[in-house]
């Protein structure tokens, strides 16, 4: 019972960790034991019978064994290894394992790698580190002097890598879907940061609490919205008159 019970807590975490919705991180272990418990019955009524135990039957309870066995693993460490005591494997065998792992165990995002150099055949699969789901203001601040002028950190990607987003290589088409209004507020307060001066076109007033800020033009009011666009074509023709007598690729 105990061994049981750590067995269906290390691959309920797994999926979790990877991701999985409750419900099918908790059926996961019952599918994976269950395959080694049907392969099982089914040797054992070979054996009633009287007759070798079949291949179907073995190769459950192999292929149940090694997803217990890698899970487990995986819960106690970011990676799982199988070693295979033969020099090679060909590309159709290797590939035969990974869909046994990739189909047996509980995450959805493995990075896989083989070492065939020497008497055994190694092959490691890393649990990828999930994105965050908040990203913290004292993460951004650590990330701000590593960007170019162009750049600014909009949040943490798998493996906990930094995400960036570049006005010169990604702009006009870096705020096309959901969650721009959060977007523009990530990218002002770096502008800001960087003594830079930011203008805020909120007719509904929904971001109030820019009102007052240093460096903050907030409009709220088509005048306004109308003066300052203005401002801003004056500033951006001035600037492309500038950048047609500089040389090719300068920026």
């Amino acid at each position: 019972m105990v061994a049981g019970y750590a067995s269906f807590s290390h691959i309920f975490n797994v999926a979790r960790q990877a991701g999985e919705h409750v419900s099918v991180a908790a059926v996961l272990p019952l599918s994976i034991d269950g395959l080694i418990l049907v392969g099982t019955l089914a040797m054992l009524e070979d054996k009633r019978s009287n007759r070798k135990p079949g291949l179907p039957g073995r190769l459950a309870v192999a292929f149940g064994i090694v997803a217990t066995l890698a899970a487990n693993a995986a819960s106690a460490r970011p990676g799982i290894e199988l070693t295979a005591d033969t020099p090679y494997l060909s590309k159709e065998q290797r590939q035969l394992v990974s869909s046994i792992i990739g189909s047996k165990i509980p995450v959805a995002d493995l990075v896989e790698s083989w070492h065939q150099v020497g008497p055994r055949v190694t092959a490691t699969w890393t649990v990828r580190k999930r994105p965050p789901a908040r990203v913290s203001v004292d993460q951004v601040r650590k990330h701000l002097p590593r960007l170019a002028e162009p750049e600014f950190h909009i949040g943490q990607g798998a493996g906990d890598r930094p995400v960036a987003l570049s006005l010169r290589d990604d702009s006009p088409h870096s705020a096309v879907s959901a969650g721009k209004s959060v977007l523009a507020e990530l990218i002002a307060v770096q502008v800001l940061a960087r003594g830079g001066h930011v203008v805020i076109l909120d007719r509904k007033g929904s971001h109030r609490r820019a009102l007052g800020l240093a460096k903050v033009d907030y409009c709220t009011k088509p005048t306004q919205m109308h003066n300052a666009l203005v401002r801003l074509a004056v500033l951006a023709d001035e600037r492309s008159t500038l950048a047609l007598h500089e040389p090719e690729g300068w920026d």
